[in-house]
């Protein structure tokens, strides 16, 4: 009976090493400071756009609602908030690299998924989006990736102003103001 049991237990450990499984990679992460150098200490987030199978019960959003966040002042996904990533990784890059399992697993035959990244600076101040990638699943084993590639010519955008900056418009708006009650 002990043997039946081992023999299952090890069955069932090796059928659930085998199955499929989300991953992610960026290549080519340059700093924001120097973009000739392979960056360190980002924070990637990874939102689905659209997804098929045991992708069905997820959220989906929109570079542009991401962006629109952002420009708001959030800087900080996960599960629990209005927009929802998927995965977050703080990881120090190799060489520029990012490689990085979701935890997501127990895919199958027929599940496909969508999806974008948003890479964060040390301090996110600074970020860049990914294009969109796709994967699809066509067995129940084996990892797959959403491989964004190339991130050497991205457009890096900024997250929040300098403080000045913000200082500035704001002296302009207020010295506008009083031009206008002046005359």
């Amino acid at each position: 009976m002990k043997k039946m049991i081992l023999a299952l237990a090890v069955a069932l450990v090796a059928g659930l090493t085998q199955a499929a499984s989300l991953n992610w990679t960026i290549s080519n992460i340059k700093s924001s400071s120097d973009s000739s150098a392979a960056g360190s200490g980002y924070i990637a987030y990874l939102f689905f756009t659209e997804g098929t199978g045991a992708f069905e019960s997820y959220s989906f959003t929109t570079v542009d609602a991401v962006k629109t966040a952002i420009a708001g002042g959030t800087t900080t996904f996960d599960t629990s908030t209005a927009i929802k990533a998927y995965a977050t990784t703080t990881a120090n890059t190799s060489g520029g690299i990012l490689n990085v399992a979701t935890g997501i697993s127990g895919l199958d035959n027929g599940d496909s998924v969508s999806g974008f990244a948003v890479v964060f600076d040390t301090d996110k101040k600074n970020y860049i989006v990914t294009k969109t990638a796709s994967q699809s699943w066509t067995s129940a084993t084996g990892a797959k990736a959403l491989a964004f590639g190339s991130q050497a010519s991205n457009t890096t955008y900024t997250a929040v102003p300098e403080p000045c900056s913000v200082a500035l418009v704001l002296l302009g708006v207020a010295a506008l103001g009083l031009k206008r009650k002046i005359a």
